[in-house]
């Protein structure tokens, strides 16, 4: 009876909704941001849960006519998060704020349909973001090994290059994301990349410690090539070099990455006996910025 009523009371809203999205913020009516919240937390029959973890749950609702939507739901209670709200630093203003710079380059991300501060008679949960439902998404790193699986290296070529112009398109527009990973890239049902889960990405101009979160984001995204592309790790040390070329990143991001790098490939030796060797060559005569002098790293 809750989800007839729902889709009675809420049909021409949605209907407003399609007709007013634009290409990056929409807002749903404040009580219809509360009314998804609801019924995620009651687990009403519409709405189901698709992930859970970290304190997040996120949830498909549908409305009926082939609609859908996503919700997001956190968790945060404590000093720490009350912090993270005074300061716009939670999970939500995080996600807000790389998703709208985002959306105004050339990079496919969930339109965000509203968000709300949740009180507490929606206990346990703090923050809800609703956004598009892009339809069933698939992980570029499944993806990805596929076709390494087929020997398909021209798809391998263009699926590389499609990441670096993505990941340096995310830079330029002052978007560093730790979490930058083949696991957040996904293929939508149209075969379209697009970037999702944005929760600790920092947003804004390049200064103060962003060489340490740039050094992140690039070993992330290596780390997960890495391990994505085994047994054919003879392609790391060129997609490594082309996504350096293309983001120039400063000698402390470099360290930054390769440290961290140097720690993922250990613990991965560590946990499955797997010992991957990589060396990074001289970087192209085109990249204007200074690199280190020596920027050949061998990993056992």
């Amino acid at each position: 009876m809750r989800q007839a009523a729902f889709q009675t009371d809420s049909a021409d809203r949605v209907a407003n909704l399609d007709i007013h999205v634009d290409a990056s913020i929409a807002d749903i009516p404040r009580e219809n941001v509360h009314r998804l919240a609801k019924l995620c937390r009651d687990e009403d029959e519409c709405a189901t849960l698709i992930e859970s973890r970290d304190g997040k749950s996120v949830f498909r609702i549908r409305l009926g006519q082939g609609k859908s939507l996503i919700v997001k739901l956190w968790r945060r209670s404590g000093l720490k998060a009350l912090v993270r709200r005074l300061t716009h630093t939670s999970n939500l203003d995080r996600e807000l704020r790389a998703s709208e710079r985002l959306a105004e380059c050339d990079i496919t991300v969930p339109r965000i349909l509203g968000h709300q501060r949740l009180d507490r008679k929606f206990s346990p949960f703090t923050d809800v973001m609703v956004m598009e439902d892009m339809g069933e998404l698939r992980t570029m790193m499944d993806v990805f090994k596929e076709v390494v699986k087929a020997g398909d290296d021209k798809r391998l070529e263009e699926i590389e290059d499609e990441l670096v112009r993505m990941t340096a398109a995310m830079t330029d527009a002052g978007v560093y994301d730790p979490d930058h990973s083949m696991a957040n890239v996904v293929v939508t049902e149209e075969g379209k990349l697009a970037r999702i889960d944005f929760e600790v990405a920092r947003s804004g101009q390049y200064g103060q410690g962003s060489d340490k979160l740039l050094g992140l984001m690039l070993a992330r995204l290596i780390g997960t090539y890495i391990f994505t592309v085994q047994p054919h790790t003879d392609r790391v040390d060129r997609f490594t070099q082309r996504l350096f070329d293309q983001v120039k990143p400063s000698d402390k991001a470099i360290s930054a990455a390769m440290g961290e790098i140097r720690q993922l490939l250990a613990e991965q030796k560590r946990q499955s006996g797997i010992d991957v060797e990589i060396r990074l060559i001289q970087p192209s005569d085109s990249a204007d910025n200074a690199y280190m002098n020596a920027i050949t790293h061998e990993f056992h």
